[in-house]
């Protein structure tokens, strides 16, 4: 595997240290970025990218403080186009189940999955991820 890293946000530390553990032990990466907001998941993207680091996925909750999930993952899409990279795949997680605006915002950005949090522990997360990625 390529050096790379995983970036998830979560607004709840434990869930964003369970899912990394869970990454790292599953061996799809071995650095996890962790962000409790949108707006610090783009601050790390944005910096990951002018360092010319890899970023192999993004585990992202539609419910974050300050830049919530659809306007964050809009805003990645945005970003790559600025520093012309590919689309990296996002996963959304969310307590809700998918509505009409969220799969038009899923259509849009390109998003890889969804899952909600009910079912969301940090095994399924992996095994999602795993399917995404292979």
């Amino acid at each position: 595997m390529a050096e790379s890293m995983i970036l998830v946000a979560d607004a709840r530390q434990e869930q964003r240290d369970q899912l990394a553990a869970a990454l790292v032990r599953a061996g799809l990466t071995e650095r996890i970025v962790s962000s409790e907001s949108g707006r610090r998941l783009i601050t790390d993207y944005v910096r990951a990218l002018q360092r010319g680091e890899a970023v192999r996925a993004i585990v992202l909750d539609l419910n974050l403080s300050v830049l919530g999930g659809k306007t964050c993952s809009i805003a990645v899409r945005c970003i790559e186009q600025a520093f012309e990279q590919p689309p990296v795949p996002i996963l959304f997680l969310s307590a809700k189940e998918l509505d009409a605006n969220l799969k038009r915002v899923m259509t849009y950005v390109k998003s890889s999955g969804f899952l909600q949090h009910q079912s969301a522990d940090a095994s399924v997360v992996v095994e999602a991820l795993r399917g995404i990625l292979s």
